[in-house]
């Protein structure tokens, strides 16, 4: 619980109406201290690790794999 509680004041929440801003959404303050962000914020990493090539040993009796 105390993750959420400590993110939740970092959030903003625009309104949908500018005119008419619902109880919940930020304040104008608020609204006008955001940023947009540009650019890459969390890059993406290739995990993927080819295996390499193997021998059949005698242990493979030629059944499928997924019976």
């Amino acid at each position: 619980m105390w993750p959420l509680k400590e993110y939740h004041p970092k959030i903003i929440l625009l309104p949908k109406k500018p005119s008419a801003p619902k109880k919940g959404d930020s304040s104008v303050e608020k609204l006008k201290l955001a940023t947009q962000l540009i650019g890459p914020v969390m890059p993406i990493q290739n995990v993927y690790k080819k295996e390499k090539a193997r021998v059949i040993s005698e242990n493979y009796n030629g059944s499928p794999a997924f019976a």
